[in-house]
């Protein structure tokens, strides 16, 4: 299977357009419909790839780039789970999203210090 940047971007867009517009129920109501137009059965380099371009194209998009390149992402991959944590250092409160396969954690950063509060998919 050959996957674009093209479709990356079209679906970050609208990702990003759902979460500046809608609640977060509808969000996911949203990715999970284009999840409908997802993909299976992917390689580790096919993960890779798509994941590496959700976070190019998010941090240039939004001020919380790992909701929406994992929610992209998810949107993508039709095996794999999104799981949105809480953690608190010091008196900060901090939310991190991220996304796990089959054999892989995809996140920017170490999940273990995050309570997950959602888990979506597979």
């Amino acid at each position: 299977t050959t996957y674009s940047v093209i479709q990356v971007l079209i679906r970050t867009l609208i990702v990003a357009i759902a979460l500046r517009l809608l609640p977060l129920t509808q969000v996911f109501a949203v990715v999970r419909g284009l999840r409908f137009l997802g993909y299976s059965q992917m390689t580790n380099a096919d993960k890779n790839f798509l994941f590496t371009w959700c976070i190019r194209l998010a941090w240039r998009l939004a001020s919380n780039p790992c909701l929406l390149h994992s929610l992209t992402y998810f949107s993508l991959d039709k095996e794999c789970r999104l799981h949105i944590g809480v953690s608190q250092h010091d008196s900060n409160f901090h939310a991190h999203a991220w996304v796990e396969t089959k054999d892989m954690c995809l996140s920017t950063v170490p999940v273990g210090a995050y309570g997950k509060i959602i888990e979506l998919g597979a």
